[in-house]
């Protein structure tokens, strides 16, 4: 899962918090979350794709990530 987080989304605690939870709560279930902020998205998203790219090719415990599409939030 892929989030974009921005300061007018996730500037208070109570926001951040949620966040964590969902993404705790997502790993549970075995999915991985890449949180990256809205400036990378615009000004520097090959850095951004490469991350995605990361996850993608990534190994855990000898297995191979398996890329499951569960929703894209862009703020």
């Amino acid at each position: 899962m892929i989030e974009c987080d921005s300061r007018a989304h996730h500037s208070t605690w109570e926001a951040q918090r949620e966040d964590r939870r969902r993404d705790r709560a997502l790993a549970e279930r075995g999915y991985a979350v890449l949180r990256v902020i809205g400036e990378d998205v615009m000004w520097n998203p090959s850095a951004v794709l490469a991350a995605v790219g990361g996850l993608l090719s990534g190994h855990r415990g000898g297995r191979r990530l398996v890329s499951r599409t569960v929703g894209v939030s862009v703020v």
